[in-house]
This record gives C-alpha cells, structure tokens and sequence, in this order.
C-alpha cells in the first residue's frame, strides 16, 4: 500500500483547534449532523451554542480517501442548523438541520429527533427520524429511520450505542446505510477538555478489503 499523506489543512486546523481549547456535550458525525460516526442522534446544540470540527478518513484505495469540514449552530430552542463540505461529494457546501424534543422531564428522557442530511445536495439528500435514551449513566442507546433521496427513495435503519469507559472516554458504535447496503462501525471519542473532543473510528469492520480508518476533532463556543 502506498503511504498517503494528510493534507496540510488537516495538519493545519487541527493545531488551531489545539490551541484554542476551550465543555463539550454534543459532537458531530462523519456527515457534520450531531451524532455518532455516521448516524445522527436525537442529540443536538442549545440556542445560541455551536461547534465546528474536521475529520479526516484513511483508506487504502487513496480514491476512498475523504475529508469533512463542518459547523454547527443552535439557532433556535431546539432547532440545530448546519453546514458540511469537503472532497466527497463535490457538489459543494451542505445543509444540515434537526428539530429535536424530549418526551417526558424523567432523569433519563426519551429524546426525539427529526431532520435532513445534505438538504442542497443533488442526489444525496437524506429524511431521518431517531430516538435516543440513556439506559444508566454509562450507556445511551439511538434508534431511527432515514430515507434517502437519489433516483429513487431508499429506506434505512439507524442504530447506535454509546459508553462511557471513564470519565473522559467514550465507546461508541453504529450501524449506516440504505436498502440492502450496511456497514458497523465502531471507535472511541476523548473529551480533552471542556469544550473539545477527539474521535477516532473504524468504519466497515465486517468488509476486511476496505475499513475506513477517521480522525476527527470537534471544537465548541457560545455565540
């Protein structure tokens, strides 16, 4: 396999973000929508809260290779909005936005989210509907549905589980895709601090020929 070097953005933003650490609740999937790896969470920023990250994938096809810029901001109560960009697609820049309510006012609410992935992309546009509920203090579990948009209306399930190993490290897996196509995927993410996150994962575990490997870091502020 040839070696594959980092971009130099990615070198670049990710010092920055080092440098500028600053209590970090929410992060966001591969895709830029709060989340997992790739599935988004009924989980989401408070009004005038925002953050912004980069992640980076690795693969060995240097065609696979793919990196993410994104940012996120709680406009309303309840209401998240988001852009998203990078190599893949290359349409441009994406939309990204979530309503999200809590069912009861429990210790451990049911949370509910509905929203859309890639609302300005051509053929990649994606309605999804999903649960999360924290099962103890340890563990949360996520469940939806999406649909994608291409030539046709593709069905999906979004499933996820998060843990927390101690107080600063957090396993976390989900299940993404459409119709027939899924992949698992699993990683870790390290709150360095307050306000930051570092995420690593591996995406397709069960296709040996093609994992993904992704870095990514997530940086929030208050407006």
């Amino acid at each position: 396999m040839n070696k594959q070097s980092i971009p130099k953005v990615f070198i670049y933003s990710f010092i920055s973000l080092i440098l500028t650490i600053q209590p970090l609740l929410s992060t966001t999937n591969f895709n830029g929508a709060t989340g997992l790896i790739f599935i988004p969470t009924a989980e989401a920023l408070n009004y005038k809260e925002c953050n912004y990250g980069l992640d980076y994938s690795l693969a060995k096809d240097k065609d696979n290779l793919n990196y993410k810029y994104k940012v996120n901001m709680g406009i309303y109560e309840n209401i998240e909005l988001g852009f998203s960009g990078g190599k893949y697609p290359s349409e441009g820049v994406y939309v990204n936005t979530k309503y999200y309510l809590m069912s009861t006012e429990e210790r451990f609410p049911l949370k509910i989210a509905i929203g859309v992935e890639n609302l300005t992309a051509k053929d990649h546009t994606s309605v999804y509907t999903v649960f999360s509920k924290r099962l103890n203090p340890e563990t949360s579990g996520h469940f939806g549905f999406n649909a994608k948009f291409d030539d046709e209306i593709t069905p999906g399930i979004l499933a996820g589980l998060t843990f927390y190993l101690t107080e600063i490290v957090e396993i976390l897996a989900d299940i993404s895709g459409e119709g027939q196509t899924y992949t698992a995927n699993v990683g870790a993410r390290l709150y360095y601090s307050d306000y930051g996150t570092f995420q690593i994962a591996l995406s397709n575990i069960f296709n040996l020929t093609e994992p993904s490997l992704i870095l990514g870091i997530t940086q929030r502020n208050f407006l």
